[in-house]
């Protein structure tokens, strides 16, 4: 059998090279499937479109192995329902679904791909939740990197608080090192930082956490200044009731974040709402409402699970 080696540049494929044949050059679009293969004559050799969540839509020749997202490594299987694999699960592209649970469950949604928005974000790792593209951020074009206040918000944007400012900066400049922008390099090493579950660590301190909370708001009774009395008709949603259950347990603002009763009982509930509560709740009226209630839900988790964790950890 013909042994074929592949090229990368800054972690990223760029080609293969099978014995006996011509080299072929991979043209990748922005999310980095492989749409275009082309031979050293510039001769297109193999064309690919994809549907959203990666299964083929029209593909002309023969298409390599990485295709969808595959410019990060990410790999067809050839097998149904368990089609594409990203280091760490594989991918159902017809299901719209990783095929194993998140590792970070319940931080992240057990079985949804990059948050049902195929199109905007990517996860090469099968362990980053969602990967945000660097275009937004490239705005000057004296250099490839992009701008590094501009990446410090999007990964804000997603992890919040659990990132503080010199982390994120020495992701970016461990990614700036190449001749080029490598985006690999920089999502990596962002998700090898925030991996660890240890909150005085790697997940920022517990000052974080109260500033999450402190701004948080969300739905009637979620945030602060938004108490209520501990009666869950007064919560719009799953979520939201168990924020007025937990204002119903902890009655002043210090024992909001300082009750380890209360908090356990609110991370606990919150978890529930992100297993089924939300998906169940009859008073939605699309499924907008409905990704709304899942991502508050991972929002208190986030906070609360981890000011448990942490009082846990102080107390014992």
């Amino acid at each position: 059998m013909a042994v074929t080696n592949y090229y990368t540049v800054n972690s990223e494929i760029i080609g293969e090279h099978t014995a006996g044949q011509s080299r072929l050059d991979y043209l990748p679009d922005a999310l980095g499937s492989v749409i275009e293969t082309i031979d050293q004559t510039l001769t297109a050799k193999s064309t690919a479109r994809f549907k959203p969540y990666g299964a083929d839509l029209a593909t002309t020749g023969t298409t390599p192995s990485f295709g969808f997202t595959g410019n990060t490594g990410s790999r067809r299987t050839g097998r149904p329902h368990t089609d594409q694999y990203n280091q760490a699960r594989h991918l159902g592209t017809t299901d719209a679904r990783w095929c194993s649970i998140d590792p970070k469950w319940p931080l992240e949604p057990a079985f949804e791909y990059c948050g049902s928005m195929p199109v905007t974000y990517i996860d090469p790792s099968g362990r980053q939740g969602w990967c945000p593209l660097d275009t937004p951020c490239m705005k000057h074009a004296h250099t490839p990197c992009p701008d590094v206040d501009c990446m410090k918000n999007q990964v804000w944007n997603y992890y919040g608080a659990y990132m503080n400012e010199t982390a994120i900066s020495n992701c970016w400049i461990q990614a700036c090192q190449y001749p080029t922008w490598s985006r690999q390099v920089f999502w990596s090493c962002i998700e090898t930082t925030v991996t660890s579950y240890d909150p005085v660590g790697r997940h920022g301190d517990f000052t974080d956490w109260l500033y999450v909370l402190a701004n948080y708001r969300y739905g009637n009774c979620c945030g602060y200044n938004q108490r209520c009395s501990g009666n869950p008709n007064q919560g719009k949603d799953c979520i939201d009731r168990a924020c007025s259950v937990h204002d119903g347990c902890a009655s002043t603002w210090q024992k909001l974040i300082l009750d380890s009763a209360c908090n356990h009982a609110l991370c606990e509930a919150a978890k529930k709402c992100l297993i089924s509560g939300c998906y169940s709740d009859s008073s939605y009226r699309n499924v907008f409402q409905q990704d709304k209630c899942v991502q508050a839900s991972n929002e208190i988790i986030g906070a609360y699970c981890n000011i448990e964790m942490y009082q846990r950890m102080t107390l014992s």
